[in-house]
């Protein structure tokens, strides 16, 4: 992926292993913005519950390339790029949300 100028790049490959407990070990209310509308029921996993398998760093205007070769043990691996240009969503502010523009791969799977 080209970089964008002047913007430095972190790809964090996340994982679960098998074997890992995989059930929620609690659920957390995150109550509604502001107070209005219905506060949410989140579920709250373990450590091993997407786990960053390994991280790669490139500095600002460097190109973008990483890649993750999935253990015999993960169920599934995907990428989280995280940039450290300031993000513009609106709702970043309430700290859900990161501050710093990030995108998701989806998860690859065997």
């Amino acid at each position: 992926m080209p970089a964008k100028p002047g913007v430095a790049y972190k790809v964090r490959f996340i994982t679960t292993k098998r074997g890992v407990k995989v059930d929620p070990v609690k659920t957390v209310d995150i109550p509604a913005k502001g107070g209005k509308g219905t506060a949410r029921r989140v579920p709250v996993y373990s450590d091993g519950v997407g786990a960053v398998a390994k991280t790669v760093a490139f500095g600002k205007g460097e190109p973008v390339f990483a890649s993750y070769r999935l253990a015999d043990d993960d169920l599934y691996a995907r990428a989280r790029v995280e940039s450290d240009e300031a993000t513009t969503y609106p709702y970043a502010k309430d700290r859900r949300h990161p501050l710093v523009k990030v995108a998701w791969t989806q998860p690859y799977r065997r």
